[in-house]
């Protein structure tokens, strides 16, 4: 009987080792087919091959490239070489003598910063080139980089960008805003101590970057979206950032009155939020910023851009995979910037020579 209960016990050893085995090689195969098909990427890992969310990350409070720095932006499906001034952005060297003419400064993220083509061929640079038209000795300067938003605005403008004396500033505000506040925060993310830190990321975010097998069963089954909210809350989420940035424009425009400064808000969405609006999960987030209550200067461009670019062959605007815009896109952007400002604000390009203006 002893010898019986004995072999009974080792055959119920080796049928659990059996089904463990069996089970964790089916959750290797499972991994490995989910990898090899890359439906749980991140958009990180697409366009530089490494996984990053900004969920908890801390960085200095002006953000900004390295100052006079040379480097190459490389996206994968595009790379450009970037010169830096001496405050770190993608652009030539300003002044802070008093201007005799416009001077504009355009500030905002990488769609800003004219990320996916040359220096040259921003919007910024292509509206410059349409001023200059009218008003030969006008500026514009790029003052943003990658992963900037209308919080880093205010504070850019505020504490490093008022001594340049601008007449003018254009904030560029679009889809990648909304994410960065649902991540970041707004103005609760500067610290003490020249610091800021970002929101406290999900729990599971560091099974969720090593395995598919976590990232399906997160968006799958327990319904979160790409920066892993439960869709169930996203409505309120996003409404709540659409509240959030434009209180932050109007704090940014009433900085620009007191300081005699023009200001306007140029709202677009992400080419691909057009190209690809299929669904509730790629449609564009910036109309909501017109349902607002907040009271400030603005040009809202989603219909304008959305029109001229399903009227042709959409995605000949923009990068395939990064959805930046090309030099053919940036130049559209800026047409339409152009004749929106003689439409609706015919006199913003006026000095103003009075507070409040």
């Amino acid at each position: 009987m002893p010898e019986e209960r004995f072999t009974a016990c080792i055959d119920i050893i080796q049928t659990v080792k059996c089904l463990l085995f069996s089970v964790l090689f089916f959750i290797f195969l499972l991994e490995a087919a989910l990898r090899i098909t890359g439906k749980w990427i991140t958009a990180s890992e697409k366009s530089t091959g490494r996984f990053f969310y900004e969920w908890g990350y801390e960085t200095h409070r002006h953000y900004a490239y390295p100052p006079n720095d040379t480097f190459v932006m490389d996206i994968g499906e595009y790379s450009w070489e970037y010169h830096t001034n001496s405050l770190g952005y993608r652009e030539r060297e300003m002044d802070t003598a008093p201007p005799h003419a416009i001077r504009a400064l355009v500030i905002g993220d990488s769609f800003a910063e004219g990320n996916g083509t040359s220096y040259d061929s921003s919007w910024a640079r292509h509206l410059e080139r349409r001023l200059q038209q009218k008003h030969p000795d006008a500026e514009v300067y790029v003052c943003g980089i990658s992963g900037f938003d209308p919080f880093y605005a205010y504070v850019a403008l505020k504490e490093r960008l008022l001594p340049y004396r601008p007449t003018h500033v254009l904030i560029s505000v679009n889809d990648s805003d909304f994410d960065d506040f649902i991540i970041r925060g707004g103005f609760s993310r500067f610290k003490d101590g020249n610091r800021v830190q970002y929101k406290d990321p999900p729990w599971f975010l560091p099974v969720y970057r090593y395995s598919h097998i976590a990232r399906m069963i997160a968006h799958t089954f327990c319904h979160y979206d790409y920066y892993l909210i439960q869709r169930v809350h996203t409505e309120k989420v996003r409404r709540e950032a659409a509240d959030s940035i434009s209180a932050c424009l109007q704090n940014i425009y009433q900085l620009c009155r007191e300081n005699h400064i023009r200001f306007l808000a140029v709202i677009y969405p992400v080419p691909h939020k057009v190209c690809y609006a299929t669904d509730d999960h790629i449609l564009s987030d910036v109309p909501a910023l017109e349902k607002t209550t907040a009271a400030y200067p603005a040009l809202f461009l989603y219909n304008d851009l959305s029109k001229n670019l399903k009227a042709g062959d959409c995605m000949s605007y923009c990068w395939k995979t990064d959805s930046h815009f090309n030099n053919k896109g940036y130049a559209l952007l800026a047409h339409l910037i152009d004749s929106a400002i003689q439409a609706q604000h015919p006199d913003f390009w006026s000095i103003p020579d009075s507070p409040g203006y």
